[in-house]
């Protein structure tokens, strides 16, 4: 005789919960990336996907490339002419050959970027204040104490 034994699972489905939710993004997959140069993004992603915002974002410390052009990679003869330069030197040497194809915000590009982001605080913190008060009314307190 045979002894059959049936073992029966009791599967109990958990739910993981983030303690911090990865930061939100505009683009599918991974968020965008912290202190790289402009020609880091091809010309198309940085022209027509980020917002004045993202690009106002990347030229904060200045307008900088990261790499010469393509042509100056194929040999290591050529690498050799650019290897050693700071990236201040790079842009100052080929930064109009590798940029002419991005579209870099102007002043009042950031000009009005900026006041959008003074108006959106204000409005926000009128927001809080207006909240506090209805609060404050409905505890019966009086407003600003």
């Amino acid at each position: 005789m045979s002894i059959i034994l049936i073992i029966f699972s009791c599967r109990q489905e958990r739910q993981r919960v983030a303690l911090h939710p990865p930061r939100p993004s505009r683009f599918k997959g991974e968020p965008l990336p912290d202190r790289v140069s402009i020609d880091y993004f091809t010309p198309s992603f940085w022209n027509h996907d980020l917002s004045v915002e993202d690009k106002a974002y990347y030229i904060k410390d200045g307008v900088f490339i990261g790499m010469p052009p393509a042509y100056l990679c194929s040999s290591w003869k050529d690498v050799l002419t650019w290897k050693g330069l700071s990236r201040e030197q790079m842009t100052e040497k080929y930064g109009r050959a590798v940029l002419k194809e991005y579209v870099i915000p102007n002043e009042e590009e950031l000009q009005q970027l900026k006041d959008n982001q003074e108006r959106r605080e204000e409005e926000k913190r009128a927001a809080e204040r207006h909240e506090e008060v209805e609060v404050e009314e409905e505890l019966g307190q009086p407003a600003g104490n």
